[in-house]
């Protein structure tokens, strides 16, 4: 169970909606009829126990095996759901039975089921079995849609153990009550009479099921919109339920906590998208040429190929891919999203050839020399603690610095430039510049200058290192340091300075900009000469115009050991006298 996504308290959440079931207009007025078919008046309470108990397993029986099934049958979803119309279908289907618990229509077995059902007359132990196997068909009326959407969901997944243990758990909060009712026959006198706050409960699994046909739908029109569903869905559920919806006002009591909580669920909403923002992992969208460049700079990666109607992978992002021990043990890693929503592109094709793609999500390794640990491969969610087992293997942690507070202040030097560090930069002659009048290295002796190399699109560690780059020259501008971003062009598209504008207002630089025509700058000061695997670089010049420390390519995210090394030597730096 440890692969189940929010592990313990999405099972407990399984369980209080089987419960939850049992308020239904179809099954609580029931119960005391099945109950009283345990014999817990007429029989020792250990024989009522027993009795209840295999009505359960006969619950359990039905769900759990309905579920495996479904899971498995379920892998067709993996090629259906890239078809936006399919994901149509699906939260119409589902909107359709979110409709039946709002009493528009009403979704039961066909009579010769029932017929045959009833026809079936087994003995001892075995009817209590059967009892528990049937009691599904005869509440479809209004368990039945709750079950067929998370029949659906678990079929989405293709996790058959995942399925088993959702339903099992969700057969025991349905059968609970049962159990304790049957031995103790005496608390039946104790439960609220049957009246219409049953039907509140049926129209809040309907709310339920609306909110499950929304998800879907959401994925096939815009997967950017799903961080507002559950908002929505909260104050939309308090205003219904806890104002609109009247079934059960005339009870005093009933009303005041429906009130209540439909405050609370409008509070939880408009509070919702302002709560601080939660940790993510930052990526970069994979290209082909960022393996060379990881390679180069000896540093593993980790491949993550997703889909947006995946759901999984979406598990990942929210429950493993947030977690502050991952993102911090991926710290040192070039970390690349492989988008495969539309697998029959060129692009996600060759991914697909290249890297030997059966399913999703699929997570690949590859080890600072740029080959792929084949042990280390996942196909299927894994939660953080299996994820941090992974990032222990040895030749991930090769070449890699352990994460200490010394050594993340204090790391060594990258071995590409070491022999430029004590050498006087050299100077620049570059006529076109943005946000400033053209600049001369002489003009800035006595400020502290980070240079950075960046181009667009197509760079996503330009991107990511974007907002580095605006922190330190919004922190530290006013106390000496000039930050200027050289330009230059990669894409097959002639170059426009109109475009080179539009990257920097995307990126947000208000620094100067320097259009490095034919990498003449970078060819100088970088690559000429030397053997380098990155042109995304970095200098950090002191106040007399010498190279004091240098990024080699990459990014450097605000919380990551390149950041923080980086800062730390312009906060050195600006406190030397010139």
């Amino acid at each position: 169970m440890s692969d189940i996504p929010g592990g313990s308290l999405t099972l407990a959440g399984v369980f209080l909606m089987g419960l939850g079931l049992n308020l239904t207009p179809c099954v609580y007025p029931m119960m005391s009829v099945t109950v009283s078919l345990f014999g817990g008046k007429k029989h020792h309470h250990l024989a009522a126990f027993l009795h209840a108990e295999v009505y359960v397993l006969g619950i359990c029986f039905t769900y759990s095996i309905l579920g495996a099934v479904a899971a498995l049958t379920g892998g067709m979803f993996g090629s259906l759901l890239q078809s936006r119309w399919v994901l149509l279908v699906i939260s119409m289907v589902l909107f359709a039975l979110a409709l039946s618990m709002f009493g528009l229509y009403t979704f039961q077995m066909p009579s010769f089921v029932l017929k045959k059902a009833n026809a079936v007359h087994p003995h001892g132990l075995l009817k209590y079995f059967v009892s528990g196997l049937f009691v599904g068909i005869f509440a479809a009326p209004c368990i039945g849609p709750p079950i067929l959407a998370l029949l659906t969901f678990v079929g989405t997944r293709g996790d058959p153990w995942f399925a088993f243990w959702i339903f099992f758990v969700l057969s025991l909060g349905l059968g609970l009550p049962y159990l304790i009712l049957g031995t103790f026959s005496g608390l039946l006198h104790r439960l609220p009479k049957s009246g219409v706050w049953l039907v509140w409960i049926e129209r809040l699994f309907g709310v339920l099921l609306l909110v499950l046909a929304g998800f879907y739908l959401i994925l096939a029109l815009n997967v950017a919109w799903l961080k507002w569903l559950l908002p929505v869905s909260l104050v939309f559920a308090g205003l219904y339920l806890g104002f609109l919806e009247r079934d059960g006002d005339q009870y005093p009591v009933f009303r005041r906590l429906k009130r209540i909580g439909g405050v609370l669920a409008i509070a939880a909403g408009l509070t919702l998208p302002f709560s601080g923002p939660k940790e993510a992992m930052v990526w970069a969208s994979y290209a082909p040429e960022m393996l060379a460049e990881a390679k180069a700079g000896q540093r593993p990666v980790i491949l993550d190929f997703y889909a947006d109607w995946c759901i999984p992978c979406h598990e990942f992002d929210q429950f493993t891919y947030s977690d502050k021990r991952v993102i911090q043990a991926l710290e040192g890693f070039t970390r690349l999203k492989v988008d495969l929503t539309r697998p029959d592109s060129p692009e996600a094709k060759e991914a697909i050839e290249q890297f030997d793609i059966l399913g999703l999500p699929t997570i690949v390794f590859l080890d600072p020399a740029g080959e792929e640990i084949k042990e280390a491969r996942v196909t299927g969610f894994i939660p953080p603690e299996d994820m941090l087992m992974i990032l222990n293997s040895p030749r991930l942690q090769k070449d890699s610095t352990e994460n200490t507070e010394e050594n993340i202040l204090f790391p060594p030097s990258p071995s590409e430039g070491n022999e430029l560090i004590g050498e006087p930069a050299e100077s620049w002659e570059v006529q076109d510049w943005l946000h400033s009048e053209p600049l001369h290295l002489t003009e800035l002796y006595s400020k502290v200058v980070l240079v950075r190399f960046w181009t667009a699109p197509g760079c996503p560690f330009c991107a990511a290192s974007a907002s580095a780059l605006n922190e330190f020259y919004e922190k530290y501008h006013d106390q000496g340091l000039e930050v200027i971003g050289f330009y230059h062009h990669k894409s097959a598209e002639p170059l426009s300075v109109e475009d080179v504008e539009a990257y920097a207002k995307k990126f947000g630089f208000q620094f100067p900009i320097a259009i490095d025509y034919d990498w003449k700058t970078l060819r100088s000061w970088w690559i000429d000469g030397h053997e380098k695997g990155w042109t995304s670089v970095s200098f950090l010049i002191d106040k007399e115009g010498i190279i004091r420390h240098i990024h080699p390519g990459g990014q450097y995210v605000k919380g990551d050991r390149d950041y923080i090394q980086l800062e730390a030597k312009i906060q050195q730096l600006l406190e030397e006298s010139p």
